[in-house]
């Protein structure tokens, strides 16, 4: 299964990058892993600005290994670079700003 790292945004305000697999393929609950919510974005223009990775201001929350999101509470995906999140999403990384 392609897990990409993703940036989505659900409902109630919620905005988490995570491994995800293409949500269009599942029903009503698509499987996350290493997923973190993005407490604080640090962009000064808007959240499309961390596609190319965590900037020195954005905070993010502990990780969380695995999960299931509601399709419904989707509202937006972004798709990241890649190599610029893999550092942030390690399991072994235990710090909360990056």
């Amino acid at each position: 299964m392609d897990e990409r790292i993703r940036i989505i945004v659900l409902d109630r305000g919620f905005v988490m990058v995570c491994r995800c697999p293409e949500p269009t393929n599942f029903g009503f609950w698509v499987p996350v892993h290493d997923a973190r919510i993005i407490r604080r974005w640090g962009t000064s223009e808007g959240l499309s600005q961390l596609c190319n990775g965590p900037l020195s201001d954005t905070v993010l929350d502990a990780m969380v290994e695995q999960e299931t999101i509601p399709t419904r509470a989707i509202l937006r995906i972004l798709e990241v670079e890649q190599s610029k999140w893999e550092a942030s999403l390690k399991r072994s990384s235990k710090k909360t700003r990056s």
